[in-house]
């Protein structure tokens, strides 16, 4: 499947409904993008965050997440070409 894309400063992405169906996601799903060289991931927000629950008691896990968090409000995207 080939798509087109577009840059926004919206923090949305637009997927196709064919590919929304695949992926058993619906409107207004949260997901995380991961970029990996050249590839694009996404991930169900909710799925890592239930993680959260089950390592409540893990200091290692609540630094991992802090370092997501500051990285995350740190990110700039690059423009697309």
């Amino acid at each position: 499947m080939n798509m087109i894309v577009k840059t926004s400063d919206d923090d949305v992405i637009l997927i196709p409904n064919q590919l929304m169906k695949a992926l058993n996601l619906q409107d207004g799903d949260q997901v995380a993008a991961v970029v990996e060289g050249k590839t694009l991931k996404l991930t169900p927000v909710e799925q890592f965050l239930a993680l959260r629950g089950v390592f409540q008691n893990e200091e290692a896990f609540e630094q991992a997440i802090e370092e997501l968090n500051k990285a995350w409000e740190s990110w700039t995207p690059t423009p697309s070409v």
